[in-house]
């Protein structure tokens, strides 16, 4: 009678286990066996490289090399699901939303402000004027 459970210890193949090297069966061998050319440079730490060698490219960022912007996905699969991009798009909605909300509180703030001080001293800027007096000939008040 065997464990039917996975030892928690195990290591997955594919598991790095030093420089070049990873785990597959158990054993620590080195990557060159697999062939495989693509790196994450090669996507320019924008995406990964899949199965085909070619790199699918986060979203945000068009295939073939993730150099560009775009909507993400690889060659091989095309953009990612409508969803995936409409999360980016609803973000950017949000946020504008919001700075739009603030701007309009801040304006309207300040009229209802202008117009209270307005209302209620219409002429408070001509309040400590005195008028001007006709003056006569020698130039002494009449």
């Amino acid at each position: 009678m065997g464990m039917k459970v996975n030892d928690i210890g195990t290591v997955r193949d594919g598991t790095p286990c030093g420089n070049n090297t990873m785990c597959i069966e158990g054993s620590c061998v080195d990557v060159s066996i697999l062939k495989y050319d693509c790196n994450v440079t090669m996507c320019h730490n924008r995406g990964v490289c899949n199965t085909l060698k070619h790199c699918h490219c986060d979203v945000g960022w068009a295939p073939p090399d993730c150099r560009n912007r775009g909507y993400g996905g690889s060659i091989d699969s095309g953009p990612p699901p409508v969803s995936v991009q409409a999360k980016g798009d609803m973000k950017t909605i949000v946020v504008a939303g919001i700075f739009c909300a603030f701007c309009l509180t801040i304006v309207c703030t300040g009229l209802v402000i202008w117009f209270k001080n307005g209302l209620r001293n219409p002429f408070g800027k001509f309040q400590g004027r005195v008028h001007a007096t006709k003056a006569n000939d020698e130039g002494t008040p009449v």
